[in-house]
Protein backbone atom coordinates (compact mmCIF):
# COMPACT_ATOMS: atom_id res chain seq x y z
CA UNK A 1 0.00 0.00 0.00
CA UNK A 2 1.07 3.55 -0.72
CA UNK A 3 2.39 5.38 2.34
CA UNK A 4 4.85 7.93 0.99
CA UNK A 5 3.91 10.24 -1.89
CA UNK A 6 7.19 12.15 -2.11
CA UNK A 7 8.27 12.48 -5.77
CA UNK A 8 5.65 9.99 -6.91
CA UNK A 9 4.58 10.67 -10.49
CA UNK A 10 0.83 11.19 -10.82
CA UNK A 11 -1.33 11.69 -13.90
CA UNK A 12 -4.73 13.27 -13.15
CA UNK A 13 -7.43 13.71 -15.77
CA UNK A 14 -10.13 16.35 -15.41
CA UNK A 15 -8.09 18.31 -12.89
CA UNK A 16 -9.16 21.86 -13.72
CA UNK A 17 -11.95 22.10 -11.16
CA UNK A 18 -13.79 20.31 -8.39
CA UNK A 19 -12.53 17.02 -7.02
CA UNK A 20 -9.79 16.75 -9.67
CA UNK A 21 -8.32 20.10 -8.72
CA UNK A 22 -8.56 19.23 -5.02
CA UNK A 23 -6.80 15.90 -5.60
CA UNK A 24 -4.00 17.69 -7.44
CA UNK A 25 -3.52 20.06 -4.51
CA UNK A 26 -3.67 17.28 -1.91
CA UNK A 27 -1.08 15.19 -3.72
CA UNK A 28 1.19 18.21 -4.16
CA UNK A 29 0.92 18.90 -0.43
CA UNK A 30 2.21 15.36 0.14
CA UNK A 31 5.19 15.83 -2.18
CA UNK A 32 3.97 14.17 -5.37
CA UNK A 33 4.78 15.37 -8.89
CA UNK A 34 1.43 15.91 -10.54
CA UNK A 35 0.67 16.03 -14.24
CA UNK A 36 -2.43 18.20 -14.09
CA UNK A 37 -4.53 17.78 -17.21
CA UNK A 38 -7.65 19.46 -18.53
CA UNK A 39 -9.34 20.18 -21.85
CA UNK A 40 -6.99 23.13 -22.35
CA UNK A 41 -3.50 23.91 -21.09
CA UNK A 42 -4.80 27.29 -19.97
CA UNK A 43 -7.20 25.58 -17.52
CA UNK A 44 -4.60 23.19 -16.17
CA UNK A 45 -1.96 25.94 -15.90
CA UNK A 46 -4.18 27.85 -13.45
CA UNK A 47 -4.13 24.85 -11.08
CA UNK A 48 -0.39 24.32 -11.58
CA UNK A 49 0.30 27.98 -10.77
CA UNK A 50 -1.68 27.56 -7.54
CA UNK A 51 0.38 24.51 -6.63
CA UNK A 52 3.80 25.90 -7.51
CA UNK A 53 3.07 29.14 -5.65
CA UNK A 54 2.98 26.98 -2.52
CA UNK A 55 6.24 25.24 -3.50
CA UNK A 56 4.49 22.16 -4.87
CA UNK A 57 5.53 20.25 -7.99
CA UNK A 58 3.17 20.09 -10.95
CA UNK A 59 3.14 20.14 -14.75
CA UNK A 60 0.25 21.47 -16.84
CA UNK A 61 -0.94 19.60 -19.91
CA UNK A 62 -3.87 19.48 -22.30
CA UNK A 63 -5.78 16.21 -22.41
CA UNK A 64 -9.15 15.49 -23.97
CA UNK A 65 -9.92 11.99 -22.69
CA UNK A 66 -12.53 11.66 -25.43
CA UNK A 67 -9.61 11.00 -27.76
CA UNK A 68 -8.19 7.74 -26.42
CA UNK A 69 -4.88 8.11 -28.28
CA UNK A 70 -4.25 11.27 -26.28
CA UNK A 71 -4.47 9.28 -23.04
CA UNK A 72 -1.84 6.88 -24.33
CA UNK A 73 0.43 9.75 -25.38
CA UNK A 74 0.06 11.41 -21.98
CA UNK A 75 1.01 8.24 -20.12
CA UNK A 76 4.03 7.84 -22.42
CA UNK A 77 5.04 11.44 -21.67
CA UNK A 78 4.93 10.89 -17.90
CA UNK A 79 6.99 7.71 -18.21
CA UNK A 80 9.54 9.35 -20.51
CA UNK A 81 10.02 12.30 -18.13
CA UNK A 82 9.72 10.54 -14.76
CA UNK A 83 10.83 7.01 -15.59
CA UNK A 84 7.56 5.49 -14.37
CA UNK A 85 3.90 6.17 -13.68
CA UNK A 86 3.24 5.70 -9.98
CA UNK A 87 -0.40 6.81 -9.80
CA UNK A 88 -3.07 7.15 -12.49
CA UNK A 89 -6.22 9.06 -11.53
CA UNK A 90 -9.09 8.76 -14.01
CA UNK A 91 -11.24 11.64 -12.85
CA UNK A 92 -12.62 13.41 -15.94
CA UNK A 93 -16.39 13.20 -16.16
CA UNK A 94 -19.63 14.84 -17.26
CA UNK A 95 -23.12 14.74 -15.78
CA UNK A 96 -26.74 15.08 -16.83
CA UNK A 97 -29.75 15.64 -14.59
CA UNK A 98 -33.31 15.43 -15.82
CA UNK A 99 -35.97 13.21 -17.25
CA UNK A 100 -34.51 10.33 -19.25
CA UNK A 101 -37.09 10.82 -22.00
CA UNK A 102 -35.67 14.31 -22.60
CA UNK A 103 -32.13 13.05 -23.27
CA UNK A 104 -30.63 13.37 -26.72
CA UNK A 105 -28.66 10.48 -28.21
CA UNK A 106 -25.59 12.73 -28.37
CA UNK A 107 -25.80 13.31 -24.61
CA UNK A 108 -26.04 9.58 -23.90
CA UNK A 109 -23.03 8.95 -26.13
CA UNK A 110 -20.98 11.66 -24.40
CA UNK A 111 -21.77 10.34 -20.93
CA UNK A 112 -20.82 6.80 -21.92
CA UNK A 113 -17.72 7.90 -23.82
CA UNK A 114 -16.23 10.19 -21.17
CA UNK A 115 -17.46 8.63 -17.92
CA UNK A 116 -17.03 4.97 -18.81
CA UNK A 117 -15.09 4.23 -22.00
CA UNK A 118 -12.36 6.79 -21.31
CA UNK A 119 -11.97 5.51 -17.74
CA UNK A 120 -11.63 1.96 -19.09
CA UNK A 121 -8.97 3.06 -21.56
CA UNK A 122 -7.09 5.14 -19.00
CA UNK A 123 -7.17 2.34 -16.44
CA UNK A 124 -6.10 -0.40 -18.86
CA UNK A 125 -3.31 1.66 -20.42
CA UNK A 126 -2.00 2.57 -16.95
CA UNK A 127 -2.38 -1.05 -15.82
CA UNK A 128 -0.32 -2.22 -18.81
CA UNK A 129 2.47 0.25 -18.03
CA UNK A 130 2.40 -0.67 -14.34
CA UNK A 131 2.61 -4.36 -15.22
CA UNK A 132 5.84 -3.60 -17.09
CA UNK A 133 7.34 -1.60 -14.21
CA UNK A 134 6.11 -4.02 -11.54
CA UNK A 135 3.99 -1.68 -9.40
CA UNK A 136 1.48 1.14 -9.43
CA UNK A 137 -1.79 2.60 -8.21
CA UNK A 138 -4.91 3.38 -10.22
CA UNK A 139 -7.71 5.52 -8.82
CA UNK A 140 -10.98 5.81 -10.72
CA UNK A 141 -13.54 8.42 -9.78
CA UNK A 142 -16.94 6.79 -9.42
CA UNK A 143 -19.78 8.14 -7.27
CA UNK A 144 -22.50 7.16 -4.85
CA UNK A 145 -24.47 6.80 -8.08
CA UNK A 146 -22.18 3.85 -8.80
CA UNK A 147 -23.99 1.68 -6.27
CA UNK A 148 -27.33 3.42 -5.63
CA UNK A 149 -30.46 3.82 -7.73
CA UNK A 150 -30.27 7.42 -8.90
CA UNK A 151 -33.49 8.54 -10.60
CA UNK A 152 -33.05 11.67 -12.64
CA UNK A 153 -29.49 10.61 -13.47
CA UNK A 154 -30.06 7.14 -14.93
CA UNK A 155 -27.40 7.14 -17.65
CA UNK A 156 -24.87 8.90 -15.41
CA UNK A 157 -25.53 6.24 -12.75
CA UNK A 158 -25.05 3.49 -15.34
CA UNK A 159 -21.61 4.83 -16.24
CA UNK A 160 -20.59 5.00 -12.59
CA UNK A 161 -21.88 1.47 -11.90
CA UNK A 162 -19.60 0.46 -14.77
CA UNK A 163 -16.62 2.24 -13.21
CA UNK A 164 -17.20 0.38 -9.94
CA UNK A 165 -17.41 -2.93 -11.82
CA UNK A 166 -14.22 -2.18 -13.75
CA UNK A 167 -12.40 -1.20 -10.57
CA UNK A 168 -13.35 -4.19 -8.42
CA UNK A 169 -12.52 -6.60 -11.26
CA UNK A 170 -9.19 -4.98 -12.14
CA UNK A 171 -8.27 -4.82 -8.45
CA UNK A 172 -8.52 -8.61 -8.29
CA UNK A 173 -6.41 -8.98 -11.42
CA UNK A 174 -3.71 -6.60 -10.26
CA UNK A 175 -2.92 -8.01 -6.82
CA UNK A 176 -0.37 -10.49 -8.10
CA UNK A 177 1.44 -7.74 -10.01
CA UNK A 178 1.65 -5.25 -7.12
CA UNK A 179 -0.91 -3.03 -8.86
CA UNK A 180 -3.57 -1.55 -6.59
CA UNK A 181 -6.81 -0.37 -8.16
CA UNK A 182 -9.40 1.65 -6.25
CA UNK A 183 -12.46 3.78 -6.88
CA UNK A 184 -13.58 6.84 -4.98
CA UNK A 185 -17.33 6.93 -4.35
CA UNK A 186 -18.01 10.48 -3.21
CA UNK A 187 -21.36 11.87 -2.23
CA UNK A 188 -22.31 15.41 -3.12
CA UNK A 189 -19.23 17.56 -3.61
CA UNK A 190 -18.97 21.29 -4.24
CA UNK A 191 -17.91 21.08 -7.87
CA UNK A 192 -18.24 22.66 -11.29
CA UNK A 193 -19.44 19.33 -12.69
CA UNK A 194 -23.09 19.99 -11.97
CA UNK A 195 -22.82 23.61 -13.05
CA UNK A 196 -21.35 22.58 -16.39
CA UNK A 197 -23.94 19.87 -16.87
CA UNK A 198 -26.69 22.45 -16.55
CA UNK A 199 -25.83 23.44 -20.11
CA UNK A 200 -27.38 20.18 -21.31
CA UNK A 201 -29.83 19.54 -18.44
CA UNK A 202 -33.06 21.33 -17.68
CA UNK A 203 -34.00 22.47 -14.17
CA UNK A 204 -30.64 21.59 -12.63
CA UNK A 205 -31.12 23.82 -9.59
CA UNK A 206 -34.46 22.18 -8.78
CA UNK A 207 -32.75 18.78 -8.55
CA UNK A 208 -29.73 19.98 -6.57
CA UNK A 209 -31.98 21.64 -4.01
CA UNK A 210 -33.29 18.18 -3.07
CA UNK A 211 -29.87 16.69 -2.30
CA UNK A 212 -27.81 16.78 0.93
CA UNK A 213 -25.54 19.77 1.51
CA UNK A 214 -22.38 19.23 -0.56
CA UNK A 215 -19.03 18.96 1.18
CA UNK A 216 -15.92 20.87 0.24
CA UNK A 217 -13.82 19.15 -2.42
CA UNK A 218 -10.62 19.59 -0.38
CA UNK A 219 -12.10 17.56 2.49
CA UNK A 220 -13.15 14.81 0.10
CA UNK A 221 -9.72 14.80 -1.56
CA UNK A 222 -7.91 14.21 1.73
CA UNK A 223 -10.12 11.22 2.52
CA UNK A 224 -9.63 9.82 -0.97
CA UNK A 225 -5.84 10.10 -0.94
CA UNK A 226 -5.74 8.62 2.56
CA UNK A 227 -7.70 5.72 1.09
CA UNK A 228 -4.83 4.85 -1.24
CA UNK A 229 -2.93 3.68 1.85
CA UNK A 230 -5.74 1.38 3.02
CA UNK A 231 -7.05 -2.01 1.93
CA UNK A 232 -10.65 -1.33 0.83
CA UNK A 233 -11.08 -1.03 -2.92
CA UNK A 234 -13.94 1.46 -2.63
CA UNK A 235 -13.25 4.77 -0.90
CA UNK A 236 -16.28 6.58 0.52
CA UNK A 237 -16.67 10.25 1.38
CA UNK A 238 -18.40 11.77 3.32
CA UNK A 239 -19.45 9.18 5.97
CA UNK A 240 -23.05 8.97 4.72
CA UNK A 241 -21.74 7.54 1.43
CA UNK A 242 -20.43 4.46 3.22
CA UNK A 243 -23.64 4.16 5.25
CA UNK A 244 -25.66 4.36 2.04
CA UNK A 245 -23.53 1.63 0.47
CA UNK A 246 -24.28 -0.85 3.24
CA UNK A 247 -27.92 0.16 3.50
CA UNK A 248 -28.30 -0.52 -0.20
CA UNK A 249 -26.73 -3.95 0.22
CA UNK A 250 -28.91 -5.04 3.11
CA UNK A 251 -32.05 -2.87 2.90
CA UNK A 252 -32.24 -1.78 -0.75
CA UNK A 253 -35.94 -0.91 -0.53
CA UNK A 254 -35.13 1.83 2.01
CA UNK A 255 -32.90 3.80 -0.36
CA UNK A 256 -35.15 3.04 -3.32
CA UNK A 257 -37.97 4.83 -1.50
CA UNK A 258 -35.65 7.77 -0.92
CA UNK A 259 -34.87 7.94 -4.62
CA UNK A 260 -38.55 7.78 -5.47
CA UNK A 261 -39.25 10.66 -3.10
CA UNK A 262 -36.54 12.81 -4.70
CA UNK A 263 -37.92 12.16 -8.17
CA UNK A 264 -41.45 12.96 -7.06
CA UNK A 265 -40.37 16.26 -5.50
CA UNK A 266 -38.29 17.07 -8.58
CA UNK A 267 -41.30 16.57 -10.83
CA UNK A 268 -43.42 18.71 -8.56
CA UNK A 269 -40.82 21.48 -8.65
CA UNK A 270 -40.52 21.35 -12.43
CA UNK A 271 -44.24 21.08 -13.10
CA UNK A 272 -44.07 17.61 -14.61
CA UNK A 273 -47.26 15.61 -14.05
CA UNK A 274 -46.84 12.38 -12.17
Amino acid sequence: MLKNFTNKSVLITGAATGIGRALAHELANRGAIGYVTALTTKESQIVVDEITSSNGKAIAAELDVGNFKNIEKMIDLVVSEQGQLDIMINNAGVAYVGESYDMQIETIEKLAHVNFSAVNVGAILAYTQMKKQGFGHILNTASMAGFLPTPGMAVYAATKHGVVGLTTSLASEGKDFNIFVKASCPGFIKSELMNKSSKVSNNMSDYLDLLPEPIDASIAAKTIIDGLSKKPVLIFTPPYAKISYFLNRFIPSFLARGGNDIMEKYRQATGVAK
